[in-house]
This record gives structure tokens, sequence and C-alpha cells, in this order.
């Protein structure tokens, strides 16, 4: 089997986290007054760190910056998680793969990671998790690079799972083999729309 570690992004991924994403800022952002989140905004908050969603919100609100990061920090970001929704299939495809295959998860989260991943149930599904509090956040390959190390791969033995052009820039950067999750317009090696498609990719790799 070509394939015999399975990388995969959380949000968008494993988790419909954009409901909860758009509870969670939009709540932040009227505390501080300024409007709502456009859907352009939200679609940056949905692949990056806390902290680079708020600079990025504020990023013509200088005036506001700090306050909005005092807020980030005071707000329960753990009482939206019950808004996430787990992508189908994922436990059903995982249990089929592994072993022999290993699968690991790569976030730009940061503190809520491992209790989202009690939460949905997918703590024992994973053999590494690793967020954005143990490594550099995505584009930045450095979890990938951690990833391979850790189980004596190579770059073509690994898969990463992705749905945003930030996890298509961290594969690229890494060489290592792409599959877009229900995203057409990124560059990648394979496209998805259901994670029961991860088993044809294995099969055509045998």
């Amino acid at each position: 089997m070509k394939y015999s570690l399975i990388v995969y992004d959380c949000d968008g991924v494993l988790v419909d986290s954009k409901e909860s994403n758009r509870l969670f800022y939009n709540d932040l952002l009227s505390k501080i007054g300024r409007q709502l989140m456009s859907e352009e905004e939200l679609d940056f908050v949905h692949c990056h760190t806390a902290i680079q969603s708020v600079e990025f919100l504020f990023s013509n609100y200088q005036e506001k910056l700090g306050e909005a990061k005092d807020m980030l920090s005071s707000m329960d970001y753990f009482s939206y998680l019950p808004y996430h929704i787990p992508e189908p299939g994922i436990k059903e495809v995982i249990s089929k793969i592994r072993p022999p295959v290993k699968t690991a998860v790569f976030t730009n989260r940061t503190t809520t990671t491992i209790e989202l991943m009690k939460l949905m149930g997918f703590t024992n599904y994973f053999d590494m998790i690793l967020c954005a509090l143990d490594v550099k956040p995505k584009p930045d390959s450095e979890g990938l690079f951690l990833l391979m190390n850790s189980f004596n791969l190579v770059n073509n033995e690994v898969l990463f799972i992705g749905d945003s052009y930030i996890d298509e820039h961290t594969a690229k950067s890494a060489d290592i083999d792409f599959v877009a999750y229900k995203n057409k317009k990124l560059d990648a090696d394979y496209y998805i729309e259901h994670h029961y498609e991860v088993i044809d990719i294995l099969e055509l790799n045998l």
C-alpha cells in the first residue's frame, strides 16, 4: 500500500464548524461594536487560528484591536463546541483502513482541539493529533514533517486531506499528495465529496 498515513484537517473535513465560527466571531464583533462578518471573512476565520482571525477582522479597526484581543481571551469558545457537526462516514472509514494505515489530525485550532475530539468521539480514531499549540500553524508544514518523523515515513507515504487553500499550500510545501474535500477550486491530487472515497484512493494505490 502506497499510503501508510492519512492526515486530516479538522474544520471543514472532520467537522462542519462554520455555524459555530459564525456565532462565536459575530458575538465577539457585537461586543466590540463592529458589524457582523461577511462571507469572505467567515471563510478566513474558518481556516486560521483565533488570533489570526481577530487580527484580520480588525485590520481596518486598529484602534479596537487591543480590546478585541482582550475580549477573545475572555470568551468561552468551549460553549460553542456543541454547534459543530461531524462529517458523515469518518468513523466507519477509519475503522476499515486502520490498521494498517495510521491516521492523524493537523489543525490550526488551539485550546479547543482535544475537547472537540472528545465531544465528537474521535479521540480513539487517530494515532496522533497536532494543533497550533504543538507546532507552527498551517500553511507552515512543520506539523506534517513532525508526523512523518514520528511514524518513520517519507513524503510519498503520506496523504493529507483538507478543504482550504491553507491546506493545499501546507501539503505542497511538504511535497505530500493532497486530497481536496468538497472543494474543487483547489489544486489537488484527488477530489472527494465523501469520506468513503478515501477507501477508493487507497485501493488505487495498492
